[in-house]
């Protein structure tokens, strides 16, 4: 509450303390209301009022205990790569807020507690990420590994979608299958890798899909038919 009103309404130069004052009551609830229900509605009396407030409420120690037990009691996410974006984007507010309260960026417990909120699968892209990184992490680091790990996943998750589904009509690879190809060789290349792979038709497919995870862009295809000698971009 004190975050959102500061910013709204006390740290605002274009308010007077009088109008602040009215804010203030008119948004207070409960016991808090009770305690400010006592002044009368001056400049001077804001300042005592809120000096009150947060003497009684503003608590740095339980809000980060309870801030804590929030993120370890978290319903772990599921396997499909939107629940555990959800799931993501909780722990991150979460970890903000207890940043701003003056926890350590290298807390281990907090770094525990988030691996513990994704799937096996998961964290074995993010061990990979973090191996390859020379730099010890921490929850910054933790927080961006997972983000890009489950972007692996979700990538991995589409590409057996449109395996099953065999024709990916809604997909540009799908649109790509439709064209009139030789099921003679092809050749690629991508953006990341910079050479071209001569492969068939078909092998071109899989190996979209692993270049499409081990680089975590988007690839770029030149399509040669060397037959009728044109070249065609497609972009995935």
């Amino acid at each position: 509450f004190w975050d959102a009103y500061n910013t709204a309404v006390h740290a605002n130069p274009s308010l007077s303390p009088v109008l602040k004052f009215y804010h203030l009551r008119s948004l207070l609830k409960g016991d808090a209301q009770a305690i400010v229900q006592g002044y009368d509605i001056t400049a001077e009396n804001y300042k005592y009022a809120v000096r009150t407030l947060r003497e009684t409420y503003y608590r740095p120690q339980l809000i980060r205990t309870q801030l804590s037990k929030t993120l370890q009691y978290l319903e772990p996410a599921g396997a499909s790569a939107s629940e555990q974006r959800t799931t993501l984007a909780q722990i991150k507010s979460l970890w903000l807020q207890l940043r701003k309260l003056g926890d350590s960026e290298d807390n281990i417990y907090v770094m525990r507690f988030i691996r513990q909120k994704f799937p096996q699968r998961t964290l074995e892209h993010l061990g990979s990420l973090e191996t390859a990184d020379p730099t010890p992490w921490k929850v910054p680091q933790l927080l961006d590994g997972l983000d890009r790990a489950i972007r692996i996943v979700g990538r991995r998750q589409w590409a057996r979608t449109v395996d099953d589904s065999g024709q990916g009509q809604s997909t540009k690879m799908g649109t790509w299958h439709q064209r009139r190809l030789p099921t003679s060789v092809v050749k690629f290349r991508s953006s990341r890798c910079c050479h071209y792979v001569a492969v068939t038709v078909e092998e071109l497919r899989w190996r979209w899909i692993r270049l499409s995870v081990q680089f975590e862009v988007d690839v770029r295809w030149i399509v040669e038919d060397y037959d009728a000698s044109n070249t065609t971009m497609i972009s995935f």
